[in-house]
């Protein structure tokens, strides 16, 4: 590469992260002036204490679950990031995921903040397809236990049956019990 593209290259990699910051930034701020601020201050004067005080630790504790399968990746891969700096990157990318999608927070963020931090990115790689893969096995384990014991009614041209929507159901805990049983008997590899 010649000097004048390393210079380009160097000045790209330093201006790249401000220039996504300042992105977000405007599409946080764009999507601020789209909300009605006083109806939002009513709904949640509308609100008990207790119910606020229910959501807020709702919410921590879906960040806590969230983080924590970025520890089961680290205790797997035997990466050396610290555990607050492990729940961090997970929490700021889960964030991010919530609002911007799977590509920019469970995917983007995690690579620039892990590898920011000194983890190869092929750690960083096992790390989010673990926390993807137990993710997903969440989705299998509620969805499919509610279509196996109380499907709900769907509209006349969906409605396929309680017994497709049961079979389903029963399907879906199986391909997770069946992931859960594979992981059981697999020896890792060295």
């Amino acid at each position: 590469m010649s000097p004048a593209r390393q210079r380009l290259w160097r000045w790209t990699k330093r201006i790249a992260p401000w220039a996504l910051a300042a992105l977000v930034l405007a599409l946080v701020a764009q999507q601020a002036r789209a909300v009605d601020w006083p109806q939002v201050w009513v709904s949640l004067r509308q609100l008990s204490a207790g119910r606020l005080a229910l959501a807020a630790g709702l919410a921590a504790l879906s960040y806590g679950v969230y983080a924590g399968f970025d520890l089961v990746g680290r205790h797997l891969t035997r990466h050396g990031l610290s555990v607050p700096r492990t729940l961090g990157t997970a929490a700021i990318s889960y964030a991010f995921n919530l609002n911007f999608g799977a590509l920019v927070g469970g995917f983007a963020m995690r690579l620039r903040l892990y590898t920011r931090w000194g983890v190869a990115a092929a750690t960083v790689a096992k790390v989010i397809a673990l926390s993807m893969t137990t993710n997903w096995l969440g989705y299998l384990w509620v969805s499919g236990g509610v279509l196996l014991w109380s499907p709900p009614t769907l509209p006349g041209g969906w409605a396929p049956g309680d017994t497709v929507l049961r079979a389903l159901g029963a399907a879906m805990v199986a391909l997770a019990l069946a992931y859960l049983v594979l992981c059981a008997v697999s020896r890792p590899a060295r």
